[in-house]
């Protein structure tokens, strides 16, 4: 399923936000976990160059969940660039 509801995906957007990189944890998820964030990678609210992204939740908080594409020849280092910081 694909999220064209301009409204929802401004709901997700506008979502509340903790800009406190104190409250900021890593964490590494396994390919289950994130079937399970994703509902088995059911709902698309985006596409680019490097990948699909994903509607999640965790902790019933949206979350968005990149795919990268095995075709995009920077993906992964564009990947680190968003992830790392």
């Amino acid at each position: 399923m694909e999220v064209n509801d301009e409204s929802e995906i401004s709901r997700l957007r506008s979502t509340k936000k903790d800009d406190s990189l104190a409250q900021v944890k890593k964490q590494i998820y396994s390919y289950s976990d994130v079937l399970k964030i994703t509902n088995n990678f059911n709902t698309i609210i985006g596409k680019g160059g490097f990948g699909t992204v994903y509607l999640g939740y965790i902790d019933d908080s949206p979350v968005a969940v990149k795919v990268l594409s095995p075709s995009s020849v920077n993906g992964f280092r564009q990947f680190q660039a968003e992830v790392i910081f």
